[in-house]
Parts: structure tokens; sequence; C-alpha cells
């Protein structure tokens, strides 16, 4: 009898964790199905439903990324929801330690709050965290990071743009084109001297910014991404880095090493690259903090076969 006992309890242990991770599973594809709605929909200007559909996914808590509760208290805002738009806002500051907004009235998704008698509370708190955060930091290197960004960001998306936009011909998208790899030229001559001086240079020293070091040198040579692949490896152990900036740089040294991806972020010539195991990529997805890969590659039209 106490045989048969320990064998019931082995099975209903192992019952509950199959539920549990089920459970975990139905959450991570609701979360981001949620998410993936709300941003269509403030795309459109439909704030109120995308409103709705971030409320639908900020139910599940453990899944919570700043960013979604920021943008989603946007929508609330212009949606006239200021209750749901200050409870999304505290929460991204309890969410993530370093959040915090230079200047707290630069957003005008938020104008709506700024007559709320909850706001001076609320830019109160903003001032005194910026305060905090910004008593360390090199001024002048996070203003240099931050030209670089604009700069990396802005000419492609001046090239986006313009393969859209078919009064563009292709001798005006070649000179973008060419004009993007001259800026790329240049701002990597800069990273890699930061780099190679300083190392990472993490939140505590130029905040968010940071982060700059790493989309220039995901847009560089094969060479650079090798070399510099373990201190964004360090960074993301120090979070100063998100491990899904960290996983992107992974798959695309894969592509360009011609061997199978692991979190399925690269899309090449509109196909998505050979997985590493198409039944654990949505698994290491969620661990890096990534959508599930049907739901991100229905932006490009494409099926998961």
């Amino acid at each position: 009898m106490k045989q048969l006992s320990k064998h019931l309890i082995q099975s209903l242990i192992i019952i509950l964790g199959v539920t549990l991770l089920s459970n975990a599973k139905a959450q991570y594809y609701e979360y981001y199905s949620h998410v993936d709605a709300g941003d269509s929909l403030y795309e459109v200007s439909e704030f109120k439903k995308s409103s709705e559909e971030y409320a639908k996914a900020f139910i599940y808590e453990k899944c919570l990324d700043p960013t979604d509760l920021y943008n989603g208290a946007c929508s609330a805002a212009l949606s006239g929801d200021n209750d749901n738009a200050f409870k999304w806002l505290w929460k991204c500051l309890e969410t993530d330690c370093y959040f915090y907004m230079e200047n707290p009235r630069q957003d005008d998704d938020l104008a709506n709050l700024y007559t709320d008698s909850r706001w001076k509370s609320f830019e109160d708190t903003m001032t005194i965290r910026k305060k905090r955060i910004e008593q360390n930091f090199d001024k002048n290197l996070r203003q240099e990071l931050q030209q670089i960004w604009d700069d990396d960001q802005k000419i492609r998306h001046k090239l986006t743009a313009a393969e859209k936009d078919s009064s563009y011909s292709k001798e005006q998208i070649d000179e973008i084109f060419n004009k993007m790899v001259e800026i790329d030229s240049i701002n990597r001559i800069k990273i890699c001297k930061i780099l190679d001086n300083r190392g990472f240079v993490g939140r505590e020293i130029v905040g968010d910014k940071c982060r700059t070091l790493w989309i220039v040198i995901q847009h560089s040579p094969y060479e650079l991404q090798i070399k510099y692949l373990p201190l964004f490896k360090k960074a993301v152990l120090n979070k100063d880095l998100k491990a899904k900036d960290y996983a992107l740089m992974e798959d695309r040294i894969a592509v360009r090493e011609n061997r199978p991806q692991k979190y399925g972020t690269q899309i090449v010539h509109n196909k998505l690259w050979p997985l590493l195991d198409s039944t654990k990529v949505n698994i290491w997805r969620e661990e890096v903090g990534l959508k599930p890969l049907e739901i991100k590659l229905q932006q490009y039209g494409i099926t998961l076969e």
C-alpha cells in the first residue's frame, strides 16, 4: 500500500509539472498575442482597442516587459483612460529600476495626463530617479553614444521608407544605401575605440545608451562581431544588455557561418533562415524575452513550417 502511494505521488508530481509547463507556455503565447495586437492597433490610431489588448496582456505578470507597459500607458492615455495609464507607468518603474524619462513631458502620447492631479507625483519621481541614476554618468560619452545611435537608425529608417516608396528610383535608393555604408564605417571606428579602451560601458555610466555599443557591432562585419561577442555576453550577465540583443547577434553570426540559427531572428531573402531545432525555438526565445516565432513571422507574412 505504501509503495502504491509513492507511485501515485510521483505520478501526480509529473502531471502537475506538465500542467504548469503547459500553463506557462499558454501565458507566453497569450501575452505576446495581445501585445502584438495592441501595437498594431496603436499604429492605426485605434487607441481604446489598443489599450484593451494591453490590459489583457498585463494579466500575465510573469511576462511583463517595461517597454510593453510604457506603450500600453501611451495607448491608455490617448484613449482617455488615465487610470490604466498611471497604473502601467508606475508598474514600468517597478519592473525596471533603471527606467526613467529624461523629460517626463517629452512624449506627446502622455499629454492627456499632464492636467491630472496624479501627474505631479509621477513627474517628481522621475526627477528624483533621474538625479540618482545620472549622478555617476559620463555625460560626454552618453551624448556621443546618443548621436551615434541617431545616425545609425535615421539612415536605416530613411532607406526602409525609400524602398517602400515607388516614387524613389534605384539610383536614389542606392545613394541612400551608400550613405548608410559611410555612416556605419564612421560609427564603427568610434565604437571599436570605446570597446577596445573601456570595454562594454554599462548602464551605470551611460544609462540605456550603452545599447549603442551593440547596435553598431550588430551592423558590422563578421570579424568584429566575433571579436566583441564575449564582451556582449558579459554585459548580459551584468544586466547592461538584454539577452534578446545577444541572441540576435548569435543568430546573425550563425547565418554568416552558414549554420542553423538558434532563436529564429534572421530572415534572409524573405525566408526564415533554417532553425537549429524548431521544437525548442520558442522555449529559447521565451528565455531571452523574444515573442513566439509564429507571432513574429506574421509581420513578414511567413508561416513557420
